[in-house]
């Protein structure tokens, strides 16, 4: 695969993927059965459907945390099977932001250290909290530097894991259920903040979701049922304020 020029870039390719289970000695749940989608750079794209139809598993395929029976998936240009165990984790670490949602902060940490933790594979202590200190500023947590994670509210907390996410500057960032520990009013914030992102920084997000509203603020809907993509749905534009 060949990326394209400006919007048009792929930055997301899966080609008929199956994932298969063993379960005991003989039987086998097939999580996922010949998914197929793309996702272009600076997309907003959600993953809906119901419990155990294979969302979090094509998620973490995609973001390397899985290996798949058969199939392919491409990301940033690459095949990421072809990658060792060691490979793969350096890639994914450069090229991969991930937002859960239970936050998975570091609780003897501080704010800024959770989010410099990820650039300090690849760079020094200064530059590192050089990065961590603009990001959080960007994302409005400019006066938590020092605070732990058990300082901070449900948000403030998936503030610091979205600066996490997008310090390394990476070419797409994966969400699983990342507001789904938030109240409602709250969740609305974490969405919007998303959706500022990527509109501001190009930024390319694939989150999984229950929410129908969440999804609507999306670019894309993915509708999975048994481990296949049965609809896609797009909605309507939104303004935001």
């Amino acid at each position: 695969m060949k990326a394209n020029d400006g919007n048009n870039e792929i930055i997301l390719k899966v080609e008929n993927v199956h994932k298969i289970y063993a379960q005991g000695t003989s039987a086998e749940v097939h999580a996922l059965q010949g998914i197929s989608l793309e996702v272009r750079k600076g997309e907003m794209v959600a993953i809906m459907g119901p419990s155990g139809c294979g969302k979090t598993t094509l998620l973490n395929i995609i973001g390397g945390l899985d290996r798949y029976t058969s199939g392919k998936v491409w990301l940033a240009g690459r095949e990421i099977s072809t990658y060792a165990s060691e490979e793969l984790a350096r890639f994914r670490a450069k090229n991969i932001g991930f937002i859960f949602q239970l936050f998975n902060l570091f609780p003897f940490l501080t704010a800024l250290e959770n989010v410099m933790v990820p650039l300090l594979l690849f760079t020094d202590h200064r530059t590192a909290r050089r990065a961590a200190e603009s990001v959080l500023r960007e994302l409005g947590m400019g006066g938590f530097f020092g605070h732990l994670p058990g300082e901070l509210s449900g948000g403030q907390q998936q503030r610091v894991a979205v600066a996490r996410a997008l310090v390394t500057n990476p070419k797409i960032i994966l969400g699983d259920e990342p507001t789904g520990d938030l109240d409602s009013t709250t969740a609305a914030d974490i969405i919007y903040l998303f959706r500022r992102i990527n509109r501001e920084r190009g930024q390319t997000f694939v989150l999984v979701t229950h929410n129908r509203w969440i999804a609507e603020q999306c670019d894309r809907i993915l509708h999975i049922d048994d481990g296949v993509i049965v609809k896609e749905e797009i909605p309507k534009p939104i303004t935001l304020v």
